[in-house]
């Protein structure tokens, strides 16, 4: 697989971290491009954090430690690669979000979603403090017809199955959902995550400031950006927000084309501050617990 790129935030991973550039990648240093973690439009650069185990970026089939997988922003070309000592932490899964909602309406109650989704519309919420709030029973496949560009309203759309995201209803559609500075929309769901190979752009140079996808996405599984396995030439993907896969996050995309894929990741991850200030306060918590000691 080809490797991918994180533009401002964090990659956290709880065994290991692996990115596989290629054998020429030494040879340009100091191409802006070619950085791991490369500076976002806040021109800050993000950090690779793990716990327990090791991190594995590969040129080639061994293994480098000394190739350009810093930070852009250091100019340090060595890997930024910390310990992050996150084992303890509340895991924020979708029972986690769940169990925030239910304190205040009954989770039963909320409304339930149609199992496809070809538009905003078809969608069906209840209003929770502000927030539009949604379930579904079973997987949920996303086919968009147009583009959703979600407004200053919070969405919360919770699947209790898989999350299937698709691009067959308008093939040319390359941004599915443009997630702007004012929005704040979360899918968190019990399953899988999985995103079509169709789900991407057709130009594999094409900047980190667009998206194929924005928002918060949560899986208690895993998340995959899957490839069309040689089939036919894989797209470039582009996600802004958060992406959560609490069993893994597979990232397969690779581009035939020798010199474009030495160049362009085939999966780009940009960093949107944006959610945390929107996020609503129906799911913020301290994540801490203040007692007296005596």
């Amino acid at each position: 697989n080809d490797w991918w790129q994180l533009r401002g935030g964090l990659a956290y991973a709880k065994n290991s971290l692996q990115s596989f550039f290629d054998t020429t990648l030494n040879s340009a240093v100091a191409a802006a491009s070619q950085w791991f973690s490369a500076d976002s439009k806040n021109n800050t650069a993000g950090l690779a954090l793990i716990d327990g185990g090791s991190s594995q970026f590969y040129i080639g089939s061994d293994e480098q430690a000394s190739a350009n997988l810093g930070s852009s922003g250091t100019g340090d070309e060595s890997p930024r690669v910390y310990q992050a000592g996150l084992n303890n932490q509340v895991k924020q899964d979708y029972d986690y979000f769940k169990d925030l909602v239910n304190a205040e309406v009954s989770f039963s109650s909320i409304a339930i979603s149609p199992n496809t989704m070809s538009q905003f519309s078809d969608l069906n919420f209840t209003t929770v403090k502000g927030v539009q709030v949604t379930r579904v029973e079973g997987d949920l496949t996303i086919d968009l017809s147009q583009t959703w560009t979600p407004d200053t309203t919070p969405y919360l759309i919770f699947v209790n199955g898989n999350l299937i995201i698709n691009n067959t209803n308008n093939p040319g559609l390359e941004t599915l959902i443009n997630l702007n500075d004012s929005a704040f929309v979360g899918f968190i769901v019990t399953g899988d995550i999985q995103v079509s190979p169709a789900v991407g752009f057709s130009d594999l140079t094409t900047d980190a400031s667009q998206m194929n996808l924005g928002g918060l996405f949560i899986a208690n599984g895993k998340i995959t950006i899957e490839s069309y396995n040689g089939s036919s030439d894989d797209k470039k993907f582009i996600g802004h927000g958060s992406f959560i896969g609490y069993n893994g996050v597979l990232l397969q995309r690779h581009f035939s084309n020798y010199d474009l894929r030495r160049l362009n990741p085939g999966e780009t991850f940009v960093y949107q501050p944006s959610l945390v200030i929107n996020a609503p306060q129906l799911i913020k918590r301290a994540p801490r617990i203040w007692q007296e000691v005596l």
